[in-house]
């Protein structure tokens, strides 16, 4: 049985790993807000880097929990967490390729007649190419759709399987990944994560950042208060989710 009430308290199991997470992504947020664009440039590089370890740790709270380890992670090799972070981000981009195809094969004319023609190119020529391609534009459109539905609820399973022994190859187990996927225990998991993302993003970003807004008037105040925030936000989800997904996969491993 998936144990919800663990993944819920995991984050907050030990403060001092809670702080860390936090900081790693608030600290290069900070200077996201300093108008200037070489600062700019190089803080969103820090904070892609630093997504990257965090998806790095929510690997291994999905891993320790399929090894029904409960005890938060350690942070001490930051290259290991960065570079798994970057593994599963490969892996994505590879499963993304097929869109890649199709979006090719239907909707590369109509946009090789609109895009090197964009800035001279009238609204009434541009509807007659959509209209002279409308078939292929709205077949390519439902199919990729449907291929985005698909990847975004097979995908944590995707990442399971290959946080479960770090194995590059297993995240293309594809008869083994959906035979897990399209099960009850699985739905029921992803819709509570999803459920319980959408709730806290309300409390933490959406209420919290309001009721600072109405109280003071300083923004860069609130910016930084909302990327502290949201920084809260990101590792209470990363490993809650995680650890729920996690968990599922423990409960489903022995599936044939």
């Amino acid at each position: 049985m998936v144990d919800y009430e663990k993944a819920f308290k995991r984050p907050f199991t030990d403060f001092s790993k809670l702080l860390i997470g936090v900081l790693i992504l608030f600290i290069p947020m900070i200077f996201l807000v300093v108008p200037n664009p070489i600062v700019i440039t190089i803080a969103t590089i820090i904070v892609v880097i630093a997504s990257l370890i965090l998806g790095g740790y929510q690997l291994e709270c999905a891993r320790t929990t399929i090894k029904n380890k409960f005890k938060l992670p350690e942070w001490g090799n930051f290259f290991h967490l960065f570079s798994k972070g970057f593994l599963a981000m490969i892996i994505g981009i590879i499963y993304m390729l097929p869109a890649l195809i199709i979006g090719y094969i239907f909707l590369a004319k109509p946009l090789s007649e609109i895009i090197p023609n964009i800035e001279n190119i009238s609204s009434e020529a541009i509807l007659q190419i959509l209209s002279a391609n409308l078939t292929s534009i709205v077949i390519g459109g439902i199919i990729l759709t449907l291929y985005f539905i698909l990847f975004t609820y097979v995908s944590p399973m995707i990442t399971l399987f290959f946080a479960q022994n770090y194995k590059f190859k297993q995240s293309f187990q594809i008869k083994k990944i959906f035979r897990k996927a399209f099960t009850g225990k699985y739905f029921v998991a992803i819709l509570l994560a999803f459920i319980y993302s959408m709730a806290l993003s309300l409390v933490f970003s959406g209420l919290f950042t309001l009721i600072l807004t109405l109280l003071v008037k300083n923004e860069a105040i609130v910016s930084i208060f909302s990327s502290l925030m949201s920084s809260v936000l990101g590792f209470v989800l990363a490993v809650t989710v995680y650890t729920i997904y996690g968990s599922v996969f423990k409960e489903l491993k022995n599936r044939r």
